[in-house]
């Protein structure tokens, strides 16, 4: 169960804000370079996972993960949780 609060419906209107962003594209956005995978050498050259810090290796360090976006750069600096 994911919940902020007894009662609190803002991970409900968090979830509903996100459906509804994608619902009816036709298209997928592309996913940062620094969260793809990269399984070959070539993908490692182009820039695939460069900069990625693994929460678990980093013993889930508070700021390990800050200044990268995990969403599309279309839709980076959107907020579905308030």
């Amino acid at each position: 169960y994911l919940a902020r609060a007894p009662k609190s419906v803002a991970v409900y209107k968090a979830y509903k804000a996100a459906k509804s962003l994608v619902k009816g594209r036709t298209s997928a956005d592309p996913v940062p370079l620094h969260i793809r995978n990269a399984p070959t050498k070539l993908m490692k050259t182009i820039g695939y996972k460069e900069g990625y810090v693994y929460p678990p290796d980093n013993n889930y360090r508070r700021g390990s993960t800050e200044g990268f976006s995990f969403l599309p750069p279309n839709i980076e600096n959107t907020h579905f949780f308030k």
